[in-house]
């Protein structure tokens, strides 16, 4: 009992607002200046794990609460950081990781239950100016993929919203 409440309070600050829109990071960082903010993070492009308008460019490992996660970071094509990917380095922290964000921001606001093996929730963090994504892959509560993806409301995947003005 005590490890899941750790792991809630870790995934929580995950999705906790701060000065950064992800932790020690902002929408629209450089790649250099995002490797400046953690030195630890491997510069590199994953083509693979990219999409709609994010290629990933760096990654690297992120500790919280007892507890590993591996973290990309997804510029757009001007250079400027616009996804992160959080994805526990352990498959059976997912169900802990989603319990906290939904703690934190409620039920999702767009449930979109794929199938038996997709689960696919989003959140919106108004706080903090992020949606998030979650995809799990696979049986849950241990699927064989899970991963949390913040992004600005307008970001990756999203529809432009019109400004007030042209309403």
């Amino acid at each position: 009992m005590r490890h899941i409440f750790r792991f809630a309070v870790a995934a929580v600050a995950l999705s906790a607002p701060a000065s950064a829109h992800w932790q020690y990071t902002r929408w629209g960082m450089s790649p250099e200046e995002v490797q400046a903010a953690n030195p630890a993070l491997r510069p590199g492009i994953d083509r693979q794990n990219s999409f709609g308008g994010s290629l990933i460019r760096l990654s690297g490992s992120h500790r919280e609460g007892g507890r590993d996660f591996i973290v990309q970071f997804g510029f757009d094509s001007e250079n400027r950081l616009n996804t992160v990917f959080v994805e526990p380095a352990d498959p059976r922290d997912c169900r802990h990781m989603v319990a906290a964000v939904e703690a934190r921001l409620g039920r999702d606001t767009r449930d979109s239950f794929l199938s038996e093996l997709v689960d696919e929730r989003t959140w919106q963090d108004v706080a903090a100016g992020n949606l998030l994504h979650l995809i799990a892959i696979g049986d849950m509560p241990v699927p064989d993929h899970c991963s949390l993806r913040y992004h600005p409301p307008e970001g990756p995947g999203e529809p432009e919203r019109p400004a007030a003005s042209e309403t």
